[in-house]
């Protein structure tokens, strides 16, 4: 699987799954997430139930970016 490059400072429209054994969201299907930030371009994402880092399987640049106020 190719690694993906994040952009600083960009938001990005994104596919995730939960990656904890554990966790009920570990057998549901990947989720869509919308305006996932990238911060540093290092983004992370933490699953709702179980509170740990979630896999992000894809991301695409949003067109147009988000107005911050």
């Amino acid at each position: 699987m190719t690694a993906i490059v994040f952009e600083p400072a960009t938001y990005y429209d994104a596919v995730v799954r939960c990656i904890t054994e554990t966790c009920p969201n570990y057998t549901e299907p990947p989720m869509a997430v919308t305006e996932l930030y990238s911060n540093a371009g290092t983004p992370g994402i933490e699953c709702g139930l179980c509170g740990q880092p979630m896999e992000i399987l894809s991301a695409t640049v949003m067109d147009p970016q988000p107005e911050v106020p």
